[in-house]
């Protein structure tokens, strides 16, 4: 099975930006930035992560549309670009706690952070072009590398003159074409030094847009490597070089840079051709080349290691060889203008951060015949589909049902999607790993389903969207800062009969103020265990029950209507958002199913009533009834496992109901069954299914795609009318 593998100024003090500006972060925990374990291997995933250190920046605050690009005049100056001096980032600081919870802890806070500019090319006010600006951070702040820093691009247009008055100046050119060819013959320190100052002698530098090296060497490495980077740097003396040929190296099986520099950018590389025999390109090798455009392996390439052509801004497109086996982490990283890639057959391992901050890149492909990886609809799954393991950062859909059959959401899979507001899980789903949706800040609501075992470390981090989360029965684990900084989020409903264990931070700078829900049978949920939760100081926050259980043995007329009588007793109706039913009863037909629908009815004494909960109903094969009344609470429906038929008018005017999540042994979904459900975004049909009848999904506005699974018979007349938003 293929691996998709994790690695991993100013002195005075900031003070946090109030809330009104945190209301305005659009992109603060970069997937590129998984500093807290995206660069491990998948063998290691269970090993403690490195902590952050102080000072060191997360993610930057995107800048206002209208400043990322600038048309400037001739002859403007470096001071005439009034460039910020600062900008907003968040940036991890010590922070102080209690004792008894552990002393000091290190968390992300927002900060205003001192910046000065760096250009590439260097910027001329009297030579028009483009020019690429990026911040370096003022002292006592870090930058990891795989943070994507902010960009201003400046366009520096030619002054028009009149030529009656003044003739332009003459333009000093180089004779195109002159290159300066080297040999370099051993992988000695300082060899491809020597031989280029040898083979240059007294010549100019500024006459060379081209160097093109021969010889026997086998490695370009380490300060070699680092040398032929260092003509290409936009302050070098070699003015005019564009072009590095290594196609005359015919023993050189390797180039890599001796260590990532962040603030060096070769960024007058524009070409580079390689030598068949190369079969690795090193770590950080073409980095920051921002010039590079387009880039053909060579055929014998094996691996292309971390960080190879991290924030190469003008690649737009990549041809993989045959041969390739590995991608190392970061390897593409901030490649904005990559759209599409394909995945040959041979490739076994791309570690999980290689594409992060790739906005433009809205497709993954691969090649029918790998063993490893398949791509379905642009994302990227490993061969069985049981792993989805990279969502593309430039796709823009509000809405995403992910496939029957994953059971796990890979580490950063969806992380970064401002555009996604919806994501429909499959009933198979296991596992979500960490950071899997941080940063999603779109995302307005999440339905998990029942088989949901854990969620990973920061999975929904500043989801900030969010305003209620449902947690499945199954869920055993909420991981570290899980749904940290989701700012909206005020309503928590635990349906498990054991509670969760919950890592610390995981529900740190939700909303102030809220509901806490649980089982009303279910002692675990007590006052130690919700002290855990660390929820907002200050009396914002209520607890209590939040489901009714009501036990059905029998199909007979009136049965539901008289135990839900008998399990309310004297509560009061609107302290309920769930009825959980259970017990031995088979059908939920005529006047039982007529009156559970009728609780979910806006104006009904069941003020809070929006979830039901059939999963306990271990006889159950069908429900389904007569009414078609608007039913206007209901927002999410549990089924049972062993339902065979959800049965005519079941859910007709369900106009709340979000998703639909069907159990595998499903057979039938009659006449009307989802008529006018206007706010159903998804539905995952099982591939049991064998009839959709009439009508049965019918004015369902929200629908956007249905998958119809192979072994389906039939489907009525009109089942998928008026359903406006269908796109396939």
């Amino acid at each position: 099975m293929g691996k998709y593998s994790t690695e991993s100024s100013r002195e005075k003090e900031r003070k946090c930006m109030g809330e009104k500006r945190k209301e305005r972060i659009l992109a603060l925990l970069l997937s590129t930035a998984v500093l807290l374990g995206m660069t491990m291997p998948l063998a290691a995933r269970a090993e403690t992560p490195v902590a952050p250190s102080e000072g060191q920046i997360q993610s930057f605050l995107a800048l206002p549309d209208n400043s990322t690009e600038r048309k400037v005049p001739q002859g403007t100056a470096w001071e005439e670009l009034n460039l910020p001096g600062e900008l907003e980032a968040m940036v991890f600081r010590v922070q102080e706690e209690p004792a008894e919870n552990g002393g000091e802890t290190s968390a992300p806070s927002a900060e205003n952070v001192p910046v000065t500019w760096e250009s590439g090319p260097a910027y001329d006010s009297e030579k028009p072009g483009e020019y690429v600006l990026t911040p370096k951070p003022g002292e006592g702040y870090t930058v990891p590398k795989e943070v994507s820093l902010p960009r201003i691009t400046v366009r520096v247009k030619e002054a028009q003159t009149n030529s009656a008055l003044k003739s332009a100046p003459a333009l000093q050119t180089v004779s195109a074409g002159t290159a300066l060819t080297v040999e370099v013959t051993g992988n000695g320190t300082d060899a491809v030094k020597n031989a280029v100052e040898a083979e240059l002698g007294g010549g100019n530098k500024a006459d060379y847009t081209a160097i093109i090296l021969t010889g026997s060497a086998s490695e370009l490495t380490e300060g070699n490597w680092g040398y032929i980077r260092g003509l290409y740097e936009e302050d070098s003396e070699w003015n005019s070089l564009t072009t590095l040929d290594l196609s005359g190296m015919s023993r050189l099986s390797k180039v890599e840079a001796e260590a990532l520099n962040l603030q060096k950018s070769p960024a007058k590389l524009i070409a580079v051709t390689f030598p068949s025999s190369l079969e690795t390109i090193g770590e950080a090798a073409f980095y920051r080349c921002s010039s590079l455009k387009e880039t053909v392996f060579p055929n014998n390439l094996k691996s292309i290691k971390n960080d190879a052509f991290g924030y190469c801004a003008g690649l737009t497109g990549v041809t993989f060889p045959s041969s390739l086996e590995t991608i190392g982490s970061g390897a593409f990283t901030g490649c904005i203008s990559l759209t599409e890639v394909t995945f040959p057959s041979k490739l076994q391992t791309i570690e999980s951060s290689a594409f992060t901050g790739c906005t433009s890149l809205t497709a993954f492909a691969v090649e029918s015949e790998s063993p490893y990886f398949t791509g379905k609809a642009g994302v990227l799954y490993d061969k069985k589909m049981e792993t989805l393991l990279r969502y593309p950062e430039g796709k823009t859909d509000i809405s995403f049902t992910i496939p029957d059959g994953v059971m796990t959401i890979g580490e950063g899979a969806f992380s970064i999607q401002p555009s996604l507001e919806s994501v429909t899980f499959p009933s198979s789903l296991k596992t979500i790993e960490g950071y899997a949706f941080s940063n999603c800040t779109g995302l307005t609501e999440v339905t998990f389903p029942n088989n949901l075992e854990s969620i990973g470390n920061n999975a929904f981090y500043f989801c900030r969207g969010l305003t209620e989360v449902t947690f499945s029965k199954n869920l055993t684990s909420i991981g570290t800062n899980a749904f940290n900084s989701c700012g909206s989020l005020a309503s928590l409903t635990f349906t498990g009969s054991t509670p969760p264990s919950v890592g610390s931070g995981a529900f740190a700078n939700i909303a102030g103020g809220g509901r806490l829900y649980y089982p009303s049978d279910a002692p675990g949920y007590d006052a130690a265990w919700i002290s855990g939760l660390n929820l907002s100081a200050g009396g914002g926050w209520s607890s209590g029950v939040y489901n009714l259980v009501v036990e059905v043995d029998n199909d007979a007329p009136g049965e539901v209507a008289n135990k839900v009588t008998t399990a309310l007793g004297g509560g009061n109706k609107a302290d309920y958002t769930a009825i959980t039913l259970r017990g031995d009863a088979t059908e939920f037909t005529g006047d039982n199913w007529d009156y559970l629908r009728s609780l979910y009815k806006t104006g009904s004494d069941w003020t809070n009533l929006t979830i039901l909960d059939l999963s306990e109903m271990d006889g159950l094969i069908k429900m389904g009834g007569s009414a078609r009344n608007n039913i206007g609470r209901l927002t999410t429906v549990i089924f049972p496992d062993k339902l065979k038929t959800i049965g005519s008018n079941a859910f007709y005017g369900c106009g709340s109901l979000k998703n639909a999540v069907f159990p595998d042994g499903l057979r039938s979904i009659e006449d009307n069954a989802f008529g006018g459900c206007g706010s159903l975004a998804a539905a995952v049909f099982p591939s049991s299914l064998q009839t959709i009848g009439s009508y049965a999904f019918s004015g369902c506005r929200g629908l956007t795609e249905v998958t119809l699974p192979k072994n389906l018979e039939t489907v009525g007349d009109f089942a998928f009318s008026e359903c406006a938003s269908m796109k396939s």
